[in-house]
């Protein structure tokens, strides 16, 4: 007691600052193995999008910045690739930039960029208890809150791979309690610039569609909030323009080019079919059995859900909110396997344009953890008789899940010669159901006994054991990512090169190809969720020796012997080999004839292989200057490259088209000479310039407008941000409706 009270004397600063540490903490337990000491012990982000995406995406991002660079482009990829304009690369998020610019002179390491996730664990905690307290005037409820959401099922499954998700997932609560500071009880006007900062925070976070969810449900509980508070429509209005309206002007200098790029992108025209996929309706058991078919983001805890339901039964405040979300989350979740999803595929703007709707499952565990904050805030104010009632349904509880777990061992016997037996995942949920309503059971027994603080502490035990226990293995890995970076002597021989080349690799695990940009080996592939169409359509299309020539690759990485003509075996690093590509064209060269075909070509005229790419270009619009064929090759030099910038030589005695063989993409600007020139599309994916007889010098440079229009948008709404800051604040109501 003497101890609690002298926490309560502590400026409410520092306690906070206390309860984040604790949670950062936690964090790292649930993760220690990544940062453990001893080899032996140490374990690595198992492989996937996390080592094979975002990890190449953030050294890149941090040798750009490290260069005194913004990364922009990426020409290590697909031909070429707009860096920043790809949302899940999150290059202005303020988080990756700090890591980036403490950990990346000399390259940001892996383990370095590990370190995220147990700091966006935390703050997705740490949001939580921030915002159940404000709620429900509770610190202890904030923490059972916290705990839940922060390393409930689904953060910890999936997002840690995901980094993008994570990211945003991470602000939502934050989100929320600004809303609540905003309109809510005691309403601080001002929060409405917080809240737009951290709208703003969610998006430059990189996953467009988790911003998204979080941005709707924000928007509804101001509505819900604001109204059960008292306030009229305007103030509501007034909070949400500056707030969430003024959040996503802040972000602007990532929404406008990431627009623009998803207007050329694989994202341009997705189906009602792409669109609605999502759980499959046998999935839905997974909220219950966290090793359900291998996947545990639905699972919430088992004591999650009880309190959950104490909330629900005792109709606590903002809980008919929270039950609502849960079920429209999980009925989202499915896509189109109910007919839910075809109304908010309609209605509600933005829903059309992504896919996998499984990630709803954010909002599912997020209402979980609050209405568990507030059923802990139940349980501490029930009367003896219903108490009487909860313990006899957790020994209730208890038992039904030993029968259930002697159903399911005999289940499992009768399928013992089976390897793997399919009744193994349901065996490992059953009894680990089974230990915690016995746990629980128990505790709630002894806490009774107690008093207050003692429930406390043992209800955020048990919760803690039950979702670490659950997790605590998942997405780790023996498996050193770095042994991928000790490919990279095998390209020695192409980075000898004087000329510019690109390398293709018919494995892409044996040859991550994100890691072209660590190696700094160009290559035509790439792994991003968004992709240029036209680029993508032409690595899809299986034409390689033509794709080669269009690509300028002049190299082949293999992990099998090649016996291919016009391949030349120059190094081998064990089973790797790397063949030299004969034939190849180089990066930039020349052609006198030029076939204009309208209304976008054909990829089937590009890849017709009776027109060689060395001698005929074909562009979608007439160049700028006459261009006849039979004029002799002119002589043409890339001297200068780097991400966004290219010069380059030509000597020529006609009139020709300077062929550019990286990706054609809005931005690009050229010059010759100095004098501006338009870009022409050229060979359906690529960059040509009309450039007249004679010596002539070609610059090209990547200035995106959509980044200054971007830019300029962030910035007027930043001064408006400050303006409203500056507003005389006027009395605010604290009235409101019970």
């Amino acid at each position: 007691m003497a101890f609690g009270a002298a926490l309560g004397r502590l400026p409410r600063v520092v306690r906070d600052g206390g309860t984040f540490v604790g949670f950062l903490g936690l964090a790292m337990v649930y993760f220690w193995r990544l940062f453990a000491i001893d080899p032996g012990d140490r374990r690595w982000i198992q492989r996937g999008d996390f080592t094979d995406q975002f990890y190449p995406w953030a050294r890149f991002a941090a040798d750009e910045l490290g260069a005194g660079r913004l990364p922009l482009w990426n020409p290590y990829v697909l031909g070429g690739h707009p860096f920043q304009a790809d949302p899940q690369t999150a290059t202005l998020y303020p988080v990756s930039l700090l890591i980036a610019f403490v950990f990346g002179s000399g390259g940001l390491a892996f383990r370095e960029l590990e370190l995220e996730i147990p700091l966006h664990l935390a703050l997705a905690a740490f949001g939580a208890f921030l915002f159940a307290r404000r709620v429900y005037g509770n610190g202890a409820a904030g923490i059972v809150t916290g705990i839940s959401y922060g390393f409930g099922g689904f953060l910890t499954s999936y997002p840690v791979q995901q980094l993008a998700i994570l990211r945003s997932a991470a602000w939502i609560p934050w989100l929320l309690y600004c809303v609540e500071r905003s309109i809510g009880p005691k309403r601080s006007p001002r929060a409405a610039v917080a809240l737009a900062i951290i709208a703003a925070l969610s998006i430059v976070a990189g996953h467009s569609q988790t911003s998204m969810f979080g941005l709707y449900l924000s928007a509804a509980y101001l509505v819900v909030r604001g109204r059960q508070s008292g306030r009229g429509w305007g103030a509501i209005a007034r909070a949400g323009v500056v707030g969430l309206g003024g959040g996503v002007a802040l972000a602007a200098v990532q929404i406008v080019p990431t627009i623009e790029f998803a207007g050329v992108s694989t994202r341009a025209r997705l189906s009602f079919d792409d669109a609605a996929y999502g759980y499959e309706l046998k999935a839905l058991p997974g909220i219950l059995l966290s090793s359900w078919r291998g996947e545990r983001a639905l699972y919430a805890g088992y004591v999650g859900y009880a309190l959950a339901l104490v909330q629900v039964w005792r109709r606590g405040p903002t809980t008919h909110f929270w039950l609502i979300v849960a079920v429209l989350a999980l009925l989202l979740s499915v896509g189109g396997h109910t007919f839910a999803f075809n109304i908010v595929y309609w209605l509600l703007p933005g829903w059309a344009t992504f896919r996998d709707q499984e990630r709803l499952a954010v909002l599912w565990s997020l209402a979980i953890a609050m209405m568990a904050g507030g059923g802990l805030v139940a349980v501490r104010h029930l009367s003896t008789t219903e108490h009487r009632v909860i313990s006899r349904f957790s020994r209730l509880a208890a038992v039904v899940a030993i029968v259930i777990v002697v159903e399911v061992v005999v289940a499992w016997s009768f399928r013992r010669d089976r390897i793997p037996n399919p009744v193994d995942s349901l065996l490992d949920s059953a009894v680990y159901l089974a230990l915690i309503a016995l746990a629980w059971a128990a505790a709630h027994w002894y806490a009774r006994r107690r008093g207050a603080v003692v429930t406390v502490i043992v209800v955020c035990g048990i919760v803690s054991l039950d979702l670490f226990s659950t997790g605590i293995d998942a997405n780790l890995s023996r498996e050193d990512p770095n042994a991928i970076g000790a490919r990279s002597p095998l390209f020695d021989v192409a980075r000898q090169e004087r000329e510019p080349y690109r390398v293709r690799s018919d494995d892409d695990r044996q040859f991550p190809p994100n890691w072209a940009a660590i190696w700094q080996t160009p290559t035509m592939t790439g792994d991003s969720p968004i992709q240029i169409r036209r680029i993508r359509e032409l690595v899809a299309s299986g034409a390689e020796w033509r794709l080669w020539q269009l690509f300028n690759v002049k190299y082949l990485a293999s992990a099998v012997e090649r016996n291919d003509a016009g391949l030349e075996l120059v190094a081998r690093d064990g089973e790797s080999r790397l063949y030299r590509v004969r034939y190849s064209l180089p990066r930039a060269w020349a052609v006198t004839d030029a076939r204009i075909l309208p209304n976008g070509g054909r990829i089937e005229d590009v890849l017709d292989l009776q027109i060689h790419p060395g001698d005929v270009a074909i562009v979608e619009e007439e160049p700028s200057i006459p261009i006849r064929p039979g004029a002799a090759r002119s002589d043409v030099a890339v001297t200068f490259e780097r991400p966004g910038e290219m010069t380059v030589h030509i000597d020529g005695a006609a009139n020709s088209l300077l062929v550019v063989a990286d990706a054609w993409y809005p931005g690009w600007n050229a010059w010759i000479d100095g004098m501006p020139a338009p870009i022409l599309r050229t060979n359906y994916a690529f960059r040509g310039v009309a450039v007249s007889a004679g010596r002539h010098v070609v610059e090209m440079r990547f200035e995106p407008r959509s980044l200054r229009l971007g830019a300029g948008i962030s910035a007027l709404a930043s001064c408006l941000l400050i303006a409203v800051l500056f507003v005389p604040r006027r009395r605010a109501s604290t009235s409101h409706v019970t």
